[in-house]
């Protein structure tokens, strides 16, 4: 920790992460939309792999992202409880769990599925090879989207309201991921679907960072624990009773 994160840490802030635009406005938008305080830092050059010290792109696009709670005479937030739903399929032993760990173990299954897929086209995989796991690939990484759709945005649209900026975004990749995987069947070269391929996982890539970075802490603090259980019990009866598998 250097000294001003120090003099930072000591008036309250947290840090956050280490962003850069388009995604900077939207995890600041996110958190302001919380009630948080948000101050955005230079990167320092230390903070920089060696290859890449002396960028000054880097430097000048990059910005460490620090909050803390917003004003005392803030208004508390009210905290959403999910309405009670029914437990079928869902664990009758040991901690519940919440969405958000509950998705954050599927986002490392779908980051696992996403490396298999990226390992077959820089091997230059044939395109029977690459239709065939990009069809394993969209069944679970489009079940995930719409559980996400369907259970977490709600309940936090409840909080932030409908049409909110960062949701809309969250729910806007949703569909650019699931156009992407959708224009596989009309791309006839392997060339075609190799380059679609690619544009789908670098956004399936960067919004699971946002989720995992920005999204679920909020979540966190906007909804208590019973209601984060209550979700993540219901995404489990929505699978039948079992989480997504490694493939």
């Amino acid at each position: 920790m250097n000294q001003r994160e120090a003099e930072l840490v000591a008036q309250g802030w947290t840090r956050r992460f280490v962003g850069a635009p388009p995604r900077l406005q939207e995890a600041v938008q996110l958190y302001q939309s919380l009630g948080y305080q948000v101050l955005l830092e230079p990167q320092l050059p230390e903070e920089l792999d060696d290859e890449c010290k002396g960028c000054a792109l880097a430097l000048g696009l990059y910005r460490v992202i620090f909050t803390r709670p917003g004003p005392a005479d803030r208004k508390p937030h009210a905290r959403w409880r999910a309405p009670a739903q029914p437990r079928a399929g869902a664990p009758t032993q040991g901690t519940p769990m919440k969405i958000t760990d509950t998705l954050k173990d599927e986002h490392r299954i779908l980051r696992a599925r996403l490396d298999r897929l990226e390992q077959l086209l820089d091997a230059g995989a044939p395109l029977a090879g690459l239709r065939t796991a990009a069809a394993l690939l969209s069944g679970a990484l489009l079940s995930h989207a719409h559980l996400e759709d369907d259970l977490l945005f709600p309940a936090l649209e409840s909080h932030m309201g409908a049409g909110n900026g960062p949701l809309t975004v969250m729910r806007a990749e949703h569909e650019e991921i699931e156009r992407g995987l959708a224009a596989l069947s009309a791309r006839q070269s392997a060339a075609e679907v190799r380059e679609t391929l690619a544009q789908v996982l670098q956004v399936a890539r960067q919004h699971f960072a946002k989720e995992d970075e920005v999204l679920f802490p909020m979540a966190e603090h906007v909804l208590d624990g019973g209601a984060l259980e209550d979700l993540s019990a219901e995404l489990l009866r929505r699978r039948g009773g079992h989480p997504l598998e490694p493939a």
